[in-house]
């Protein structure tokens, strides 16, 4: 039998660690940011609900203000997550990169 790690997502084992602050990169904390703004602008507007599935009985109200509250938790976590490290948290070390 082929051994799983399904377990070691659930219970951590012994070996897990912290990422620790020298390893934090900043190519990443963009990216992260840039797919959580856009993720964000995307959900809050109409797009989603466009075509096929615009009716009413298919796209409730409180469904539309649900998926656009989630794009504007989404989008404001693309703020916080972009302008960490030079407008808050400002003791963010990051490793160095090649860019």
């Amino acid at each position: 039998m082929i051994p799983s790690n399904i377990l070691d997502v659930l219970i951590p084992s012994e070996g897990s660690r912290k990422i620790p602050d020298e390893e934090h990169c900043l190519a990443c904390q963009l990216m992260g940011s840039a797919l959580c703004l856009a993720g964000g602008i995307y959900f809050m507007s109409e797009i989603p609900f466009q075509g096929s599935n615009s009716s009413n009985k298919k796209n409730p109200l409180w469904w539309k203000n649900s998926v656009k509250t989630a794009g504007m938790g989404l989008f404001g976590y693309g703020v916080y997550r972009g302008g960490e490290g030079w407008l808050w948290n400002k003791d963010i070390k990051y490793k160095d990169t090649f860019f």
